[in-house]
């Protein structure tokens, strides 16, 4: 069995693929002499984009898959500011995405709790300190 070459994402990215939002969407930058090409010069392009872009497209699904982790401090806000704030981000999270919210007080943490509760969402907790929780969501 072949295994597939290891390729650095970050040269691909410097080498001009880039992913889009779409599913199975790329992008790659051509340079040309003053943004020139002809319609033989586009066939031929389009003919290397379908060889190599199945490639490309593992290594770049590879890298969506990471896990991305956004972290947001509320320990500034007490409640039901912290409550309303750590729902909102709730409500914005996007599918497989992850949120780490901390909160600074245990009325917080509780009322947030409780709201978690309602949706069905089950949390991983962690205490840094007397007054610093962190709930991790995974929606």
């Amino acid at each position: 069995m072949t295994q597939k070459p290891q390729t650095n994402v970050g040269e691909l990215r410097r080498s001009g693929v880039v992913k889009l939002k779409d599913k199975d969407m790329y992008s790659m930058w051509v340079k040309t002499a003053c943004s020139n090409l002809t319609s033989k010069q586009l066939r031929k392009l389009a003919d290397i984009t379908d060889k190599y872009a199945s490639f490309y497209q593992d290594i770049l699904e590879a890298e969506s898959r990471e896990v991305r982790v956004r972290a947001y401090d509320l320990c500034d806000l007490v409640c039901p500011l912290s409550k309303i704030r750590a729902t909102e981000l709730i409500d914005n999270l996007g599918e497989g995405e992850t949120v780490k919210i901390i909160l600074g007080d245990s009325d917080s943490l509780k009322s947030v709790a409780q709201e978690l509760k309602i949706r069905g969402i089950k949390p991983g907790f962690e205490q840094e300190d007397k007054n610093r929780f962190i709930l991790t969501i995974t929606k």
